[in-house]
This record gives structure tokens, sequence and C-alpha cells, in this order.
């Protein structure tokens, strides 16, 4: 289902049913661990953040609160969601299983598919155009972000609490990412059953 939504929007990723994504939310210097906690990319201190966003504008995985210095690709080890996902899905892995697709932050796994990078893409049109489909695509990633910097504080806590809430208010409204990939979120009772699991 969320495979093929993402293929309908142009996506040519086979068996593409979600994206991955990494967020630096800002906190205050902290009195201790300040050098842990500064990201030299973001130039601030913060706290780091993944989440894999479903066409249907759920969020399937929240996984942080972590130094901001911390990688993506470092971040997703640690997060252990490929584990998760690979248990949940049996045809997972393969040419023709399921994938999540990454920014370039992402090293190379089998489960993830990241953008080919600007030398892989210099003489090879195919690689150009599959780079091009999937960033239309991702793009409903950053609409989760941004949705999420718009009502929450960015302390770990109520960070995870807040996507709940806003998880929660996506089943009861249509949002951006489900409109665009024309899916219709859970059931408030079909989302937070998954939290008796």
């Amino acid at each position: 289902m969320f495979a093929g939504a993402i293929a309908a929007k142009g996506g040519i990723l086979r068996g593409c049913f979600g994206f991955i994504d990494g967020t630096a939310r800002p906190i205050s210097r902290p009195k201790h661990y300040q050098r842990q906690c500064f990201s030299g990319h973001k130039r601030h201190h913060c706290s780091k953040w993944q989440a894999v966003l479903l066409p249907n504008g759920m969020i399937g995985s929240l996984y942080g609160g972590h130094r901001g210095s911390m990688h993506d690709s470092t971040l997703l080890t640690s997060s252990k969601v490929l584990d998760a996902l690979q248990q949940k899905f049996t045809t997972f892995v393969g040419p023709d299983g399921f994938c999540i697709s990454g920014d370039s932050g992402y090293g190379r796994a089998e489960l993830v598919k990241k953008p080919f990078s600007k030398v892989e893409v210099l003489n090879d049109r195919r690689k150009k155009a599959l780079n091009k489909a999937m960033s239309r695509v991702r793009e409903p990633v950053e609409w989760g972000f941004k949705e999420m910097r718009m009502y929450v504080n960015p302390i770990n806590k109520l960070y995870r609490v807040a996507v709940i809430l806003i998880s929660c208010h996506h089943c009861l409204h249509h949002n951006q990412a489900s409109q665009y990939f024309d899916l219709e979120p859970p059931s408030l009772e079909e989302y937070l059953v998954t939290f008796a699991e």
C-alpha cells in the first residue's frame, strides 16, 4: 500500500515504503557536555532525532534525544530500526524487497537507499533521473519535521509526547503527506493500539 502510493507519485525505487531522516533540535547551551552537544554542521547546540515517516503522514519510528555531534548514519546504527524492520518484514531484504529512502547522510545499506553522489550521476542519466524522482517524493519527510518544529519545545520527553500527539491529530484530520500520497491515516484506535503491543 505505502510502496504503491510512493510509486504513484513518481518514486521509482521499487519497494520504497517510507522515508528516514534526521533532524537537529536546538537546545540551550548546556552547562556540561558542551562539546558533545554542539553540531559543527548546524553551528549550534542541539539534540539529534531520527524519524521514519510513512506516506500517510504517520511517524513509523522515532528515535533520538542524542548528542548534537552524532552523525545520521551513527544514529541509524544505534536506533536498531533496520533490525526491527528486518524482523517485521520477511521480504525486506533483497532486490525485490522493501526499502526506505534516506538522504545522503546515510551510508550505503541494503535497506536504506540514498541518492547517488554528484560524481556517480556525472555521466549517468539513469542515476540522475532516479535522484530527481526520489527527491520529489522525499519532500513529505521535511513536512513532518516542519510540523514538529511548530508545536514543540525541543526537550527530549516533551518531543516524544508531541510526536505522539501530532500523530493522533493526523489520525483525526488529514495531513499534508496523506493528501499528497492519497492515503488515509489509520484511525485513532488503530494507532493507539500499537502502543499496547
